[in-house]
């Protein structure tokens, strides 16, 4: 203005800011991938002292030098700019699965099937064609394609023809050692085939364990008639031959029942017919329940740098995925006689459980929990509701002669008709083989102690026999060493030195019939406590 004198001070204090960025490194991540906390700090003081937060913004570079705003495909989710600010600020970083690489024949033709189901429609397991009649159900379902697939909620066989199937969970036969009816989780007698029909609720279904990452996804529980169903997905991309768990819960928690799905490309319909000792013929399913051949699978590693930027700072993280190898031999899940579900198998290579993942997708390679129950009734309906224990007594539920056959009360080794049961683990068309099933393995039909005396000849290097299925000679069937799982410590033992399969009857209300098998000896109907786990191998119903 005029007669008046201004005077301006400039200052340049407030464009000399220190930058002030810190970032905390993040610890490696394993080939099952998921989520890590980091965190950053990020702020700018002048001279005056004056602090303010200060904006921050992140590159990448797969190959550690080229820089560029986009984040590898692998790395699914990254907090990559932020405020800033003088405290630190927690961000995630998450890396998915990496894909195991495989060379693996069985891998591959499940690969290249053809695709089952859609989404909106997934293939009905109780349907031959997928279609949506009920038609017959089991504890057990094979999945040999990708794909979405879903199942009814019905107790084991319940449904036989697309009908009510009571003699699976009804007995002809009276005693103090027969169940009749058969138990629900609640030990409440089953009068429906559906789980809502017996005064049930489903509410939701999850994944108990699996023995393959990324196995089965997608599980979900579909409100219908009937209670509903369960659906699940099968992704080409990590199929593989497997095993899982599935069970339906109700709002408490509680589980109401349990599926067993087997992922395999063997066709288990290609049945081998075997006459024992007595003259009586039984075709025996191809392979073990479950049953899973060797492979190794490799997890390739990966990494990327991270760099924050803010002001004139810059500070590098390195995301890296780790590499890793799982070898497997062959292996198959273990089963406690009575029981419907199957317990981790061993790793086919020793006495080591082979690596399960929970729900969460959690690596594991310890063995069941144990589980303390009564005898009888609560033993039975303990394990429906804790498919994943492996109940601690010897003599299991010390009670029951028809748990695996529905109306046997006959304790000596016998070919009697084995009546499926809404317990029995195997899947459509199969059942539980009766206890003299085993005994053309030997020349005498009982156990003996010389090689010479069995009809069949040991592979030392597949560890296991191969027992002549007929008189003449000409034809053989395959029984691994696949040792079992003790109901005591609850590990596995005696891989590839041992071979134990159940049959469907009992020696007594604590002991059962069993096939063992050695490099030297042969038991076809040898007598063991119902608490072991062993093998199975189902024959056609």
């Amino acid at each position: 203005p005029m007669g008046k004198t201004v005077t301006y001070k400039i200052s340049s204090s407030s464009l000399n800011w220190t930058y002030t960025l810190d970032v905390t490194a993040l610890a490696d991540f394993t080939y099952t991938g998921g989520t890590q906390q980091y965190c950053v700090t990020s702020y700018r003081q002048n001279a005056q002292g004056e602090k303010e937060a200060a904006e921050w913004t992140a590159q990448y570079a797969e190959d550690g030098t080229t820089w560029t705003d986009t984040k590898p495909v692998w790395l699914t989710a990254f907090t990559a700019s932020g405020t800033g600010g003088e405290f630190a600020q927690p961000c995630d970083a998450t890396v998915e699965a990496q894909t195991g690489i495989s060379n693996d024949l069985h891998e591959n033709a499940l690969k290249a099937a053809t695709a089952k189901g859609s989404e909106t429609t997934p293939y009905n397991l109780s349907n031959n064609t997928g279609g949506n009649t009920v038609e017959n159900t089991a504890n057990c379902y094979v999945v040999n394609a990708p794909g979405y697939y879903s199942l009814p909620l019905v107790y084991g066989n319940a449904i036989k023809n697309s009908a009510t199937n009571a003699s699976a969970y009804t007995s002809t036969v009276t005693g103090t050692n027969i169940l009749n009816p058969f138990i629900n989780h609640a030990g409440n007698g089953i009068t429906d085939p559906y789980i809502s029909g017996n005064g049930c609720t489903p509410a939701k279904a999850e994944l108990v364990w699996q023995d393959a990452m990324n196995l089965v996804t997608d599980i979900k529980y579909n409100a219908d008639s009937n209670g509903g169903n369960i659906s699940f997905k099968v992704d080409r991309s990590s199929i593989r031959q497997g095993n899982a768990v599935i069970a339906i819960k109700d709002v408490s928690d509680a589980i109401l029942w349990s599926w067993h799905v087997w992922v395999t490309d063997e066709d288990i319909n290609n049945v081998i017919e075997i006459t024992n000792h007595q003259n009586v013929k039984y075709n025996f399913m191809p392979v073990n329940l479950g049953q899973c051949d060797g492979n190794t699978i490799t997890y390739e590693e990966r990494s990327c740098k991270v760099k924050f930027i803010a002001g004139d700072q810059s500070k590098e993280i390195t995301i890296k995925q780790l590499a890793n190898v799982i070898a497997t031999g062959s292996n198959a899940p273990f089963y406690q006689w009575g029981r419907k579900d199957p317990l981790y198998p061993s790793n086919g290579m020793g006495n080591t459980t082979k690596i399960w993942y929970d729900k969460e997708g959690i690596p594991s390679t310890a063995n069941p929990m144990k589980g303390t129950f009564s005898a009888g009734n609560d033993c039975i309906k303990n394990c429906i509701l804790n498919p994943n224990l492996m109940h601690n007594r010897y003599n299991g539920d010390y009670t029951y002669y028809n748990l695996w056959s529905a109306d046997n009360k006959t304790t000596s080794a016998n070919d009697n008709p084995v009546n499926k049961t809404i317990y029995d683990p195997c899947p459509v068309g199969f059942k539980l083989p009766a206890s003299n099933a085993f005994t053309g393995f030997t020349t005498t039909g009982e156990s003996v102690s010389s090689s010479t005396q069995v009809n069949g000849t040991w592979s030392s290097s597949e560890k296991g026999w191969y027992f002549y299925t007929n008189s003449e000679k000409t034809q053989s069937i395959f029984f691994p060493a696949l040792g079992y799982r003790s109901y005591s410590t609850m590990r596995p033992g005696s891989i590839g030195t041992q071979g134990c399969f159940w049959s469907a009857h009992p020696v007594a209300k604590g002991n059962n019939y069993y096939l063992r098998t050695s490099s030297v000896d042969v038991q076809p109907t040898y007598m063991v406590d119902r608490g072991f786990g062993y093998a199975l191998r189902p024959c056609q119903d």
